[in-house]
Parts: C-alpha cells; sequence; structure tokens
C-alpha cells in the first residue's frame, strides 16, 4: 500500500508543476509581432495622405508604388518599395528595402531594437515646407496576412 501511495504522490506532482507546461507558457510571442510599414506625406509638419502595409516579422510587406504625372500626362517620377523582415540577436528586428527611384536601385537595411520605431525621409522640399517619410514600426497584433491600405 505504502508503494502505491508514493506512486500517486510522485504522479501528481509532476502533473502539476513539476514538469508539466501548459501550451502557452511554451508559446513564442514572436509569432505575434507585426512590423508595419508607413508611407506618409508631410506638409509643414501635418500628416496628409500616405499608405500602410503590415506584415508578420519573417514575411514581406508588398510593392508600394509612388508616381507622379505632370498635368500633360508625363510622367515626372517614380518609385517602387519592396520591403523583407526577419528577427536577429537580442530579438531585433531587421526590415530591408528594396527601393527603385526613378530608374535608381539601392537597398536600405534598417534594425528596430528594443520594438523602437524608425523614421526615414525619403524624400524632402524645404521651400514648400513638404516631406515625405517611412515610417516603421513594431506592433503586438493577431496574425493577419498582409494589408495594403490607402491613406
Amino acid at each position: 500500500m505504502k508503494q502505491q501511495w508514493k506512486w500517486t504522490i510522485a504522479l501528481a506532482c509532476l502533473m502539476f508543476g513539476l514538469g508539466v507546461t501548459t501550451a502557452q507558457e511554451r508559446k513564442d510571442y514572436r509569432n505575434d509581432i507585426l512590423v508595419q510599414l508607413e508611407i506618409l506625406n508631410m506638409t509643414n509638419g501635418l500628416p496628409g495622405g500616405g499608405s500602410k502595409s503590415t506584415c508578420q516579422v519573417g514575411g514581406s510587406f508588398g510593392r508600394d508604388t509612388t508616381t507622379e504625372k505632370e498635368p500633360s500626362g508625363k510622367q515626372i517620377y517614380f518609385r517602387t518599395i519592396d520591403g523583407q523582415s526577419h528577427w536577429v540577436e537580442n530579438n531585433g528586428i531587421e526590415v530591408t528595402l528594396k527601393i527603385n527611384e526613378n530608374g535608381t536601385k539601392r537597398i536600405e537595411t534598417i534594425r528596430l531594437e528594443n520594438f523602437e520605431p524608425k523614421t526615414l525621409v525619403l524624400r524632402e522640399n524645404r521651400a514648400l515646407g513638404w516631406r515625405e517619410l517611412l515610417r516603421l514600426i513594431p506592433v503586438f497584433g493577431p496574425n493577419e496576412p498582409s494589408s495594403h491600405v490607402a491613406g
């Protein structure tokens, strides 16, 4: 009888705290982190129109395209931005942007440390008080497919 009692206590200890973990304790919360890419037109410090794209870390944002034309229809500016994000050491997030601006291609690599957002100036006209900004913002949210919202 004593042997059976010892086994019962041992089993209870294992089940209630000495080795059984719940699924929530084992969950990797990094799967719930998204990165939001925003492009904002700012005039005299006030936001105007823009675009927004969100992806899970480890995914792609999708292509963001900006074009400007003269009243005659002649194209005067063209830009595309493709981006991907991935985890790096110490829970940092690295975002690689492939930017094609009027046929000139460049790659920007931005590292988001401690979940702090970053802002880049894409172009500006100081005389008119106008800037176009790109913001990268880590957000905690449900896993959703990449979306693109025009603002």
